[in-house]
């Protein structure tokens, strides 16, 4: 449908570090793969970010773009969030 990248995905993904809590666990201990996934999954967004910012696109995907940045600023900063309170326990 739009010409896109393969680098550039649409895909809105839970995190997956949550996937990696103790059964039952709403407060866990701060695991390292909790950590290493909430890391990588900041960065995946970064680098999206970064290759999305040299896209000319048409006004169709722009409109996309804009709504998945807005996504994605919010999951960063649910992420940043995340990552102090659970460093910070």
């Amino acid at each position: 449908m739009f010409d896109v990248p393969p680098l550039v995905t649409f895909a809105f993904r839970p995190c997956e570090a949550r996937k990696n809590w103790p059964a039952g666990c709403s407060n866990p201990v701060m695991h390292p793969i909790t950590f290493l996934g909430l890391l990588e999954e900041m960065i995946d967004i970064k680098v999206q970010q970064q290759t999305e910012s040299h896209l000319k696109t048409s006004p169709e995907v722009a409109a996309v773009l804009l709504q998945k940045r807005e996504t994605d600023k919010r999951r960063l900063d649910q992420i940043r969030a995340e990552l102090i309170r659970l460093l910070t326990a």
